[in-house]
């Protein structure tokens, strides 16, 4: 069973070369990136890598790293080994924003979500203290759409925002699980689906919805 201070590292970055295949694990930006992950993952503070290309621009990545906590992440930054791992990063990819992390529930409801053929990633900016309460209805309407394979949620640790100029705010982010792109924006204009949307969008400051497609490495 997870425990409370587990938290998954959350970031996104624009690939150096926009042409680099970093699906190909056999030759190349693909091998160098599998192989970077690779380490990642069998770290004993790390519980799972998951990344994908942005399907609504593949140009840019996401990474989503479980780690045993916020504490366990920053140890590992200050091992002898970590700075070679960074610079094999900044070889690659570049980040369109700072790292972040939330502690994301429920964990046992992340495998089916990273696991789905879509993956929903959203961060909502300068949300209110009560975010959480408010937000159930929509949670519930999203659970019970057609096609979704669950979905977890939780505050984001640091304060950050939606541009690297921008005012830095409590944020909350959350991963959701679809059979298509297309599933997803039907859901989201039906229901209670769209009255949760709506009455979101009246509370925030803001936020960023994207889809990729996960894929683990172990």
């Amino acid at each position: 069973m997870a425990s409370a201070g587990e938290a998954t590292e959350i970031f996104s970055a624009s690939l150096k070369n926009p042409a680099a295949d970093f699906a190909d694990v056999s030759a190349g930006e693909g091998k160098k990136w599998n192989e970077l992950l690779t380490t990642v993952a069998r770290w004993p503070e790390t519980h799972s890598v998951h990344w994908g290309l942005r399907i609504e621009d593949p140009t840019h990545i996401h990474v989503l790293i479980g780690w045993d906590s916020v504490e366990a992440h920053l140890a590992r930054t200050q091992q002898p080994d970590f700075a070679a791992i960074l610079e094999g990063f900044n070889s690659l990819i570049s980040l369109t924003a700072p790292v972040y992390h939330a502690h994301l529930a429920p964990v046992s409801a992340l495998p089916a979500i990273y696991g789905a053929p879509i993956t929903e990633l959203a961060v909502y900016y300068g949300v209110p203290d009560d975010f959480v309460a408010k937000a159930q209805d929509l949670v519930k309407a999203v659970q019970a759409s057609e096609g979704c394979t669950g979905v977890a949620h939780g505050k984001v640790v640091e304060k950050i925002a939606s541009t690297a100029e921008g005012e830095k705010s409590d944020s909350h982010f959350a991963v959701v699980g679809w059979p298509s792109v297309e599933a997803h924006l039907k859901a989201s204009e039906e229901g209670a689906y769209l009255e949760g949307r709506g009455a979101l969008a009246g509370i925030v400051g803001g936020g960023d919805f994207f889809h990729v497609k996960l894929k683990e490495v172990q």
